[in-house]
This record gives structure tokens, C-alpha cells and sequence, in this order.
């Protein structure tokens, strides 16, 4: 089966905490006709390893995207830790080809796997940095090991995402600590932390006072097909 022919991506805006203006837009999977994540698929397709299969032909559902806009843009992509385990030349081979399209990629490993090897994830960090290419570590949150020092400064992302899971809870509790413990991790190593999730002003204003860099979700802006998103007034340019 040809998955790339029933993808098709949206994005949503990554912008700044403190002033406006977009970052860059991250990829999300979608099916055809579909506004929401089939995370159950993406779970069974990360045991059988048949998720390296559809992270490529994300990625290049995403340059086709890309080459319809004008301009080159900042853009996030994601990769289960299981398609790095597998296949990381097939995906680097496809990143590299997206980062002619684009003005900058980033390529967001997710949580939902266990990472199997720490040092050939950092090797792959180094391989992306030595092209220009920046890696982010999805919805960091206790105890996941993304939330580790030792794994953090092995691999040295650019970006830490705090999970929005974690920040909600934190958000109705009034609890900054947990949230806090993340932006110390990030300071450590230089990486630029991004919080998501953010549904209200109220919550953005929050995240933004303990220390987020950058904002996403959807009260910024829903994720859309990248010709038709709607940003909210003065949060993106």
C-alpha cells in the first residue's frame, strides 16, 4: 500500500512568547478528509515497524506541501524513535531533501517509543546538526527520559517541548515547579523550550512566565492545510 497517496498534512504555527511572529510551522499527520491524529494506527504501526514506512512518506507529503507555497519557511517534522532505530538514513535522506525547500527543518523525535539506543540517537542529533537540521524532543514531561539530564546532555537537542498534557495540569493546579524543572533542563544544554497546548490567553500568559520561548496550539491557530490557516491576530506574522 502506497500511505503517502492518503496523507495529508496540516500545520500549525510555532511563534514567539514575547512579541509576535511565527517561528516556524509544524507538520502534523492527518488523513485525507480527517482533522484528528490516529494515534491507536500510529501505536500498532510502531511495533510492527511499519512507522518508518509512514514517517518517510510524511516528510515527503510535507516537501510537496511546501513546494505549492510561496517563500521557504521554518518547518517541524515528526519521527517515532522506533523509525530511528530502524531506518535513519532512509529518513535523514528525506529530511535533507526537505531542507532544500524549506528554510529551516526541525525534526521533533516523539515520545511514544522508547528510545533503544541513546548514543546513536545523539549520533543522529550530530548528523543533523552538521546539515543545518535542528532535532526537538516532543512533550517532555516527568519521568519520561527525555526529562533526564544524563539523556538530554548525551543528545543536545535544540528544543525541549514541554507535553501539554503536563502543562494543563499545571495550569489548573497553579503548579510552576514541574514545569520549571523542564526550562532548568533546557537552560542546561542551550535548548529553547516551546510550550503546547495553548488554548487561552491566560494560559499563554502562563506558560510564557515560567519560562517558554515559544507557543503553539490552537488558540493560535487551529492545524489547517498550510493554505488555509488562520493565525489569530497579532500572535503570527
Amino acid at each position: 500500500m502506497d500511505v503517502a497517496k492518503y496523507i495529508e498534512p496540516h500545520f500549525q504555527p510555532i511563534v514567539w512568547s514575547k512579541g509576535t511572529g511565527s517561528y516556524a510551522y509544524e507538520a502534523l499527520f492527518r488523513f485525507k478528509g480527517s482533522d484528528t491524529l490516529p494515534m491507536h494506527l500510529f501505536r500498532r504501526w510502531e511495533k510492527s515497524g511499519y512507522v518508518a514506512v509512514v514517517d518517510c512518506a510524511m516528510v515527503r507529503k510535507v516537501h510537496e506541501a511546501l513546494q505549492g507555497t510561496r517563500g521557504m519557511y521554518r518547518v517541524a517534522v515528526n519521527v517515532s524513535a522506533r523509525t530511528l532505530a530502524l531506518a535513519p538514513n532512509e529518513y535523514f535522506k528525506e529530511v535533507t531533501a526537505l531542507a532544500k525547500t524549506a528554510r529551516r527543518v526541525i525534526v521533533e523525535v516523539t515520545e511514544t517509543y522508547p528510545v533503544e539506543n541513546a548514543e546513536a540517537l545523539a549520533a543522529f542529533v550530530a548528523r543533523c546538526k552538521a546539515h543545518q537540521i535542528y532535532v526537538a524532543l516532543d512533550d517532555c514531561k516527568p519521568p519520561h527520559e527525555f526529562c533526564e539530564s544524563a539523556f538530554t546532555g548525551l543528545v543536545k537537542p535544540h528544543f525541549l517541548k514541554i507535553d501539554g498534557e503536563l502543562l494543563a495540569r499545571c495550569f489548573l493546579a497553579g503548579s510552576r515547579e514541574p514545569l520549571r524543572d523542564v526550562v532548568r533542563l533546557a537552560r542546561a544544554i542551550g535548548a529553547v523550550v516551546i510550550a503546547e497546548w495553548i488554548d487561552s490567553p491566560a494560559k499563554r500568559d502562563f506558560a510564557a512566565g515560567v519560562g517558554a520561548n515559544m507557543l503553539q496550539g490552537d488558540w493560535i491557530a487551529k492545524p489547517a492545510q498550510f493554505g488555509n490557516l488562520t493565525v489569530r491576530p497579532g500572535e503570527a506574522a
